[in-house]
């Protein structure tokens, strides 16, 4: 299952909370439901959360980006995607590659905006104008595709506007329950074949691309 915030588009991100997430490039998800369609569970053996869909865990970053969203791509970023993306096997190991092509995506993005603004036309670029707001209780969710992945923010206010409850939901954790059922099954095949499996698992974690702490504890060098 591999799902993004319908990427690509420009800004490039959820339209400030209504463009709807891209289940395996068809079903879409209102943002406003994503905790009805998705569930967090703590696990006794660990302090992390995992996220589910539906009951079955799902991966979120580059790779799920260029799947779901990928026929918005333009110029050379395209171009690569449509080589490399028939050449490379639809596995979380693609999900380096799919960065790659990203890369590209951004530095021809980047131009676009630069050329943009040498030639004065400000306006063409889009941006976020904020509206006076009248606090009162209530609670809001947006969704934004950063660069591991979708990255979901829940916040609860007071008639004040003071924060009563926040809750964030990191591309590393929605996509922790996916990585650890990739592992098991990853070692439960290895360990028949060789003793030191270590570098394997860890070349699957990395792949993944997890936030900095569990990815340099992932590894003992």
């Amino acid at each position: 299952v591999s799902i993004d915030a319908d990427t690509y588009g420009y800004p490039g991100i959820s339209e400030y909370g209504h463009t709807p997430l891209l289940i395996n490039g068809s079903r879409k998800v209102e943002i406003k439901d994503f905790y009805k369609e998705f569930s967090e569970t703590s696990l006794p053996f660990s302090f992390a959360k995992h996220s589910l869909y539906k009951g079955d865990s799902f991966m979120v970053g580059a790779l799920p980006r260029i799947l779901n969203s990928g026929n918005k791509l333009k110029g050379e970023a395209a171009r690569l995607k449509n080589i490399l993306m028939y050449e490379i096997p639809k596995s979380t190991y693609a999900n380096n590659l799919c960065q790659g092509i990203e890369i590209v995506y951004s530095l021809e993005r980047c131009i676009e905006i630069i050329d943009l603004l040498c030639s004065g036309n400000i306006d063409a670029i889009p941006t976020c104008h904020p509206s006076p707001v009248t606090p009162h209780s209530s609670t809001g969710i947006a969704a934004i595709e950063a660069p591991r992945g979708l990255l979901i923010h829940t916040y609860t206010f007071d008639n004040i506007g003071y924060v009563q409850d926040g809750n964030i939901t990191t591309p590393t954790a929605l996509n922790l329950s996916d990585m650890e059922r990739n592992l098991k099954i990853l070692a439960e095949e290895l360990i028949k074949e060789k003793k030191d499996i270590r570098p394997d698992l860890e070349t699957l974690v990395r792949a993944y691309d997890p936030c900095i702490s569990c990815s340099v504890h992932i590894v003992q060098l």
